[in-house]
């Protein structure tokens, strides 16, 4: 593809004015080295534009880049990016532009495959690249699955790899980590790579690198909606394209942190860790399970965590063992190497496999509840500002009655009821009337394991676990509650069946989202089946979620407050916003109209109401 480079102010106007005309855009970005040690002040350095028949290199060193912030900020030209998310957010916390009406390649190839590669998955390394040649989402493997050339036969730009070679230089060592790098002297460090960066031309295939970004991605949207349209998933990549916005803003506003409260908290537990380590026997590896089992004389952890003894040793060991993982994941380290200007700033995986996202560096998903740890005591908002928390309250149990059509389930969301407590009284009768306070509370639970582990594939022995009963008790359970809600039943059953047969999964209308099952990834039969079960309901609300915050995100920017107010975070079917506490009841109402109307289109009726909260810091009040 031709391309030009452009070097002056005057250039740049005319060519905005040109692109201005234009349906739509393709985008890329190349920054600085500060990414990979300091991802929030991360710099741009060229910015590569293309109409889909040439393209622009635009050099930050010499150019004015908010001279495109009226094109980027167009909510009528497309801008199509692969990895919205981490150009977005670049353009957003460097220029101060916020981009709109995007495009993303690599969710749209992701829909139109259907399968995400988990990034646990355990196999080989043969099955590893032929999943990744079959699945992968980088710009490489959709450039290589469509017989395209790939970036990178070019020079790219290298510009970590300077860091690492003045460091080299200097201290005659080769790789450094995050905190050494803090603890260095390193002006002469920053100043050798900014001097290298203010004399360095680009080559000619430094540029074709970057060329390569933007040159197919006209070509990849418009295979991408032809495969979508014909495989029915039009309004899910409308929607995935909808919400990108809100994801990269999420990245650039995150979560502020009280470090100090946290840190605390990390040495109070080191106190007590310490003092727990210090009355076991020494000698033994006490964090190495098989180490600890041969002590005990069990053979599993899981056996040995539900011993309960009462012998000092194990209870030493039990408190250490419940610290441990706290100390080693949410310790200082975590504040040293996440928290900058005050807040957390993660990135979002938009889609995995179900249609949900996943969180990562860190993965605030991850943070413990407040019944485990008080560590989400310790996210506050801005001075001035609150939380907004809110639910889908019941989310899975309205999306299975009304797939299922169970009567009785329906009738009793529309009317406001605990369906917990209905689910129990029909299904043990006689027994729920005549038993006592107690007893009702402990079968209430009981009950309300086997309403979400339907969709789960609970079998007997694993639901007896979870309510702490008996093998028999949980097989009666279960019996009678199959006897007495068929339709429920029978609809997790069917989609279980559907899925083992075609290897496909959908949410419900008006969505559709269509997830892939590879035996390369899921070799099992009891697998596939549970994926079938739980995977219309997941997806059915993945897609009201984003549904929802698309709502929200359109209603939030219409009241036009501060820059950083909005949605900040999404935990599956939870959402946080971050909002002026004088006008928290403007908050809450639009958190409601978003999710009320999300769960109506979907469902096609209201079931159930979102569970919502003003509270000052990431946990619901009392």
């Amino acid at each position: 593809m031709d391309y030009t480079i452009i070097k002056s102010d005057s250039a740049l106007t005319k060519l905005a004015k040109y692109l201005l005309t234009l349906p739509s855009v393709a985008v890329d970005s190349e920054n600085d080295w500060h990414e990979r040690l300091r991802p929030h002040s991360t710099k741009l350095i060229m910015l590569q534009i293309s109409d889909g028949k040439q393209a622009w290199l635009i050099d930050r060193r010499h150019c004015d880049l908010l001279i495109l912030k009226p094109l980027l900020e167009d909510d009528s030209i497309v801008k199509i990016f692969h990895n919205s998310q981490h150009d977005c957010a670049l353009l957003k916390n460097d220029l101060g532009i916020k981009v709109h009406n995007i495009y993303d390649t690599m969710n749209g190839e992701k829909l139109k495959l259907g399968v995400v590669i988990p990034e646990d998955l355990k196999v080989n390394t043969a099955t590893r690249e032929l999943l990744y040649d079959k699945y992968g989402v980088s710009l490489s493997a959709c450039l290589k699955r469509r017989g395209l050339p790939d970036k990178f036969e070019f020079e790219n730009f290298g510009w970590f790899e300077q860091l690492i070679t003045c460091h080299h230089l200097k201290y005659g060592v080769r790789t450094f980590n995050q905190q050494e790098f803090d603890e260095l002297d390193n002006k002469w460090l920053v100043k050798k790579v900014q001097d290298t960066d203010k004399l360095m031309e680009w080559t000619i295939t430094q540029c074709e690198y970057g060329v390569r970004d933007v040159e197919f991605l006209h070509l990849l949207m418009e295979d991408q909606i032809r495969e979508c349209n014909q495989l029915n998933q039009q309004l899910t990549l409308d929607l995935e394209n909808r919400v990108a916005e809100v994801f990269y803003l999420m990245t650039c506003r995150g979560f502020g942190v009280d470090s100090v409260g946290w840190l605390e908290l990390a040495k109070a537990n080191q106190v007590i860790y310490d003092r727990a380590m210090a009355k076991l026997p020494p000698g033994i590896n006490w964090q190495a399970p098989g180490q600890a089992c041969a002590y005990f004389g069990v053979k599993y952890i899981k056996e040995l965590e539900a011993l309960e003894l009462e012998t000092p040793v194990y209870k030493s060991w039990k408190e250490a063992r419940g610290l441990y993982n706290y100390i080693k994941t949410y310790g200082r380290s975590w504040i040293d190497q996440h928290v900058r200007d005050g807040r957390v700033h993660c990135s979002f995986n938009q889609i995995v496999n179900t249609g949900r996202c996943s969180s990562n560096n860190p993965n605030l998903q991850n943070v413990p509840s407040l019944t485990k740890t008080p560590h989400r005591t310790f996210f506050k908002p801005r001075p001035g500002n609150c939380f907004g928390i809110a639910d889908f309250k019941g989310q899975e149990l309205a999306i299975i009655a009304k797939g299922s059509g169970e009567r009785s389930w329906l009738e009793c969301l529309r009317n406001g009821q605990d369906l917990h407590s209905m689910t129990g009284e029909m299904t043990f009768k006689e027994r729920w009337i005549k038993c006592s306070p107690e007893e009702r509370k402990k079968m209430r639970r009981t009950i309300k394991d086997v309403n979400f582990g339907i969709a789960y594939g609970m079998w007997y022995e694993k639901f007896a676990l979870k309510a702490e009963i008996s093998f028999e008790e949980a097989q009666e359970t279960m019996e009678l509650y199959e006897d007495t809600f068929r339709d429920v039943i029978r609809w997790v059953n069917d989609n279980a069946q559907y899925t083992l047969k075609t290897l496909t999964s959908y949410s419900m209308p008006p969505f559709n989202r269509r997830r892939v099952v590879d035996h390369l990834i899921e070799p099992e039969s009891w697998r596939i089946r549970n994926i079938g079960k739980n995977n219309k309901v997941q997806a059915t609300g993945a897609d009201m979620t984003k549904l929802a915050m698309v709502y929200m995100h359109q209603e939030f920017e219409d009241l036009k407050t501060a820059e950083d107010d909005g949605i900040i975070h999404q935990l599956h079917d939870e959402l946080i916003v971050e909002w002026p506490l004088k006008r928290k009841a403007q908050m809450l109402e639009v958190m409601r109209y978003g999710m009320v109307r999300a769960n109506t289109e979907i469902l096609g009726e209201q079931l159930g109401e979102p569970d919502m909260v003003a509270a000052l810091s990431w946990v619901k009040p009392d």
